[in-house]
């Protein structure tokens, strides 16, 4: 999204950010500072921003709480923030209650599936959860109804799973597991998992931007040969893509944003991810060539960018998953129908 577009809750994520989860001063040592952020997250409601006002939420849109998930991008926030505002959004909606502090939602994977069998037992796997993670919030179909059930990690066999951006992840095994609590609502797991994908999209949007502008900033004062890097020719062209990816990754996010607004967004959130992970993959790259040796230096802050940018294409359905997926769709909507949905702009917004 755009600078003019920001909304005031982006700002006030911003400077809570600037704040407490500058990137430098992490890099620089700063112990604590996990704790300390999330207990200013709560006091600015941030976790629960997109759930109702009736259940203790903000009741922003899709579309404001878009501007957190892009700030929590721009400063490559390393808490589970915008999977904790998925969680609440959709656990209003099953009036189901969560407590306070960060939430793991799933099955991340879209093969992924939990089983719940007659006496109301979970079973499965759930991938790519955050370590910070307290409760987990399950994903269940049953018929057209998506069961949501609150697990406790304890419940659960925890596996450490490798990741790119340092963030520690982990894999959870539920075994015949008992819910503390359950709440129902209209809609299948695809459809919270293209709603946090809308929001991992935005996120990476986010964080392309704030590579685009370091790598500006950085070839027009770094000096070689005795001119900056922005008069090659070939940096210039570097930066061009660049720039191309970040507003590709930007259009892409918003369009799913105000999709869901509208009441429904898996078209919409499965190209903004297929669109945004491939723009990751490009923007970490061209970054790189960019700063040279200097960014992947431990105390350099682009990695944690580029790592994360990496990191987050796996989040709630991979690229390659969502391009199955809108293939799938293609084939089975035939060329008019599928025409319909890559045609209609109706309310979108310039």
């Amino acid at each position: 999204m755009v600078e003019t577009d920001r909304s005031q809750v982006g700002d006030l994520a911003r400077r809570l950010f600037a704040d407490l989860a500058d990137p430098q001063s992490i890099l620089a040592g700063h112990e604590g500072w996990h704790d300390t952020l999330w207990e200013a997250l709560e006091d600015a409601m941030l976790p629960r921003a997109w759930a109702a006002e009736g259940v203790g939420g903000a009741g922003l849109t899709a579309w404001e709480a878009g501007q957190i998930a892009e700030a929590a991008g721009a400063f490559a926030l390393g808490v589970p923030l915008v999977e904790t505002m998925v969680a609440h959004h959709w656990a209003a909606r099953a009036g189901l209650a969560l407590p306070a502090g960060p939430i793991g939602v799933g099955p991340s994977r879209l093969g992924d599936r939990i089983v719940c069998d007659d006496g109301g037992r979970l079973t499965g796997v759930m991938r790519d959860l955050p370590w910070e993670s307290g409760p987990l919030m399950v994903a269940v179909e049953h018929g057209d109804v998506l069961v949501l059930a609150l697990v406790e990690r304890e419940q659960c066999v925890l596996q450490e799973q490798p990741g790119l951006s340092g963030d520690q992840r982990v894999v959870a095994r539920l075994n015949n597991v008992m819910p503390m609590a359950t709440g129902e609502t209209r809609g299948a797991q695809i459809d919270l998992q293209s709603c946090a994908a809308a929001m991992r999209a935005t996120q990476i949007g986010g964080a392309l931007r704030w590579v685009l502008d370091a790598a500006v900033v950085y070839a027009g004062e770094r000096r070689a040969f005795g001119r900056t890097l922005s008069k090659f020719q070939a940096v210039q062209h570097h930066l061009a893509r660049l720039a191309g990816e970040v507003c590709a990754a930007e259009v892409g996010a918003g369009v799913a944003l105000q999709a869901l607004d509208r009441g429904g967004a898996n078209f919409e959130a499965a190209a903004a991810k297929v669109r945004a992970d491939e723009a990751a993959t490009e923007g970490a790259a061209i970054g790189h060539q960019v700063f040279g040796a200097i960014g992947f230096t431990a105390e350099h802050v682009l990695h944690r960018y580029t790592t994360r940018l990496l990191a987050w294409r796996d989040d709630y359905g991979s690229g390659p998953e969502w391009a199955a997926y809108l293939g799938r769709l293609a084939a089975s909507s035939g060329g008019d129908g599928f025409w319909n949905k890559t045609a209609p702009l109706e309310g979108v917004r310039p």
